[in-house]
């Protein structure tokens, strides 16, 4: 995710600065960071999609239709 994001960005964003030419630099690197909220902000949905998930499961014993319950329940361990 982020990390491949990063590498990909920091490759393009050399080969911009290689070209010398500040509006392809600049446009590489707005392009980036608009990349980045992007990703950040798709995942931070998807954490809160999760979240409620588990949150579902934990006190009605069923995390809805788009999820397994056997996988869900598996985020859950026994104390011992």
């Amino acid at each position: 995710g982020i990390f491949a994001l990063a590498i990909l960005g920091g490759v393009l964003i050399a080969l911009a600065v290689s070209t010398g030419i500040v509006s392809i630099i600049v446009t590489t690197i707005v392009a980036f960071v608009l990349a980045l909220l992007l990703l950040i902000l798709i995942q931070a949905a998807l954490q809160g999609v999760y979240a409620a998930a588990l949150y579902r499961y934990a006190t009605e014993g069923e995390a809805g239709e788009s999820f397994d319950n056997a996988l869900v329940a598996g985020a859950f361990k026994v104390k011992a």
